[in-house]
């Protein structure tokens, strides 16, 4: 590597360019559903870790005066870890793109075209990062592992197990899609187990569905009953419309105390050239959770942050997102480059997963 071919421009302006992106992203992070419910930290050791409690929430007792306080028993725990994995990709400007910026930059008046052609790899090397840790966040929450098929990661595939126990998974009464369907009642058989949950009983509040469910669910004839009841005030439950998306949610939150979040969300993966749309979210899983606090984003620096390599042209982009720019030749190519460590976490003790398939 060698150093970026356009240092009369790169060592002024690079760090303002990095942060007019990030001051962007920054704007847009209601895009991204790891930065809403994941919460940042820092590991040196660059191995992430989920600890998951088992033991309910004690109560205090009451003392007498001058006596000594109770010794109680910790809950029991289990820790599931790894090694934070490397993220990041590089593009290049080719010889012909690199012309036409000397082209350019021989023109007095053209400075504001070639900073654009220059940093135009900028913001998608660092977009890249944010958007495959939202495809890792949401094929986390909606499997309770993370699981990245080969076909969408450059031939090599990934699992990462957060340690979620086999008992919160929950199978439907019947298919969501079928005519039996019984979606509210298997919802709130989901809602009964959390909350008697021996070793963690909890009050689910937040419910997470792809678009495919949602349509289920709300087009279902028990949801449709259950729209006539509350909002239609009909006796005569028969050929009762579907409610609107407005009512629909209104009844899971009066009658489940739910806040309803449906994921439409794709992210847009790059192989052998071309582009493919691909959902993260696992189709016909139905999560919940008792906050929008989901666990942590775990991230540490890069090899090349702590040994950077000399000529190349670094900046910090945000926490965890090392931006670099470089030069190589034979051919000749300008290269900007994004790279991270980091993984979002799952807290799994409180994650709940209703397969509606």
């Amino acid at each position: 590597m060698k150093e970026t071919l356009f240092p009369q421009y790169v060592d002024e302006t690079m760090a303002s360019v990095v942060k007019k992106i990030i001051e962007k992203q920054s704007a847009d992070a209601n895009n991204y559903h790891f930065k809403s419910m994941l919460t940042p930290e820092f590991k040196s050791d660059l191995t992430w870790g989920a600890i998951t409690y088992g033991g309910l929430a004690i109560t205090a007792d009451v003392v007498a005066l001058d006596s000594a306080l109770p010794l109680k028993q910790r809950p029991s725990f289990s820790k599931a870890n790894g090694e934070i994995p490397k993220i990041g990709l590089k593009l290049a400007l080719n010889e012909r793109q690199m012309l036409d910026i000397r082209t350019l930059s021989k023109q007095g008046d053209k400075e504001a075209q070639v900073l654009k052609k220059i940093y135009g790899d900028s913001k998608r090397v660092i977009v890249a990062v944010d958007e495959r840790l939202e495809y890792m966040f949401l094929s986390a929450l909606s499997q309770g592992a993370m699981v990245i098929p080969s076909a969408d990661n450059e031939n090599k595939g990934i699992r990462t197990d957060f340690g979620m126990k086999n008992t919160h998974f929950i199978a439907p009464k019947a298919k969501w899609s079928g005519a039996s369907a019984k979606p509210l009642t298997d919802i709130e058989n989901v809602l009964d187990k959390a909350k008697g949950d021996k070793d963690n009983p909890i009050t689910l509040r937040e419910i997470f569905l792809d678009k495919a469910s949602w349509r289920n669910l709300k087009n279902s004839e028990e949801m449709k009953a259950m729209h006539a009841s509350v909002n239609l005030r009909l006796a005569d439950i028969t050929n009762v419309p579907s409610p609107s998306e407005k009512d629909a949610k209104e009844i899971l939150s009066s009658e489940f105390g739910l806040n309803v979040h449906i994921i439409d969300r794709s992210v847009v993966l790059t192989k052998d050239g071309k582009n493919t749309s691909v959902n993260p979210w696992k189709a016909g899983a139905v999560s919940f959770l008792p906050t929008l606090q989901a666990g942590e984003l775990q991230y540490g620096d890069t090899a090349e942050k702590s040994y950077p390599v000399s000529g190349v042209k670094y900046e910090q982009a945000g926490d965890y997102t090392l931006v670099s720019k470089y030069s190589t030749n034979d051919p000749v190519k300008e290269y900007t480059a994004s790279q991270a460590m980091a993984i979002p976490v799952i807290g799994t003790e409180n994650l709940w997963i209703l397969n509606s398939l």
